[in-house]
């Protein structure tokens, strides 16, 4: 099993088909203006966002159930949220042998400078299987003019 894609989006629009469109891949956010005590650490925006993953799988991964793990981390390295979702590649309801998660988080960080990560992983029998992989996005403090 390996990870294809993992981009953190403003908006994911699934069409009849099942096929994803993403909008607005984030790489980077300007915050502000940010006043001059500043923001709560814990400080997030009232916006969903959505996390697309893509894996690939091959003949022996047909059928066997994996749990794809996210954890997103602030910049100074505590947890701000996480999501589990349990799939199978080459279900008799979708055969192929790629898979697409679209994963939805509440609140956007904000009240940090920094490096915001997203861990992503699978785990079959609660272990995990395979790599660990890491996408990072920045978030940018503007300050107010005075």
């Amino acid at each position: 099993m390996r990870l294809i894609a993992s981009l953190p989006c403003e908006k994911i629009i699934t069409d009849a088909k099942g096929t994803p469109s993403l909008i607005t891949i984030i790489t980077a956010v300007e915050v502000g203006p940010i006043p001059a005590e500043g923001l709560p650490v814990n400080a997030v925006g009232p916006t969903p966002w959505w996390v697309y993953t893509l894996w690939e799988g091959d003949e022996s991964d047909k059928g066997i159930e994996n749990v794809q793990k996210i954890v997103i981390y602030w910049p100074d390295g505590k947890e701000l949220t996480n999501n589990a979702t349990t799939f199978k590649i080459g279900a008799p309801e979708k055969p192929l042998l790629k898979h697409s998660i679209t994963s939805q988080f509440l609140g956007f960080p904000l009240g940090q400078q920094g490096d915001v990560k997203i861990r992503i992983w699978i785990e079959r029998s609660e272990a995990l299987f395979g790599e660990v992989h890491d996408y990072t996005f920045t978030v940018k403090h503007v300050p107010a003019r005075t």
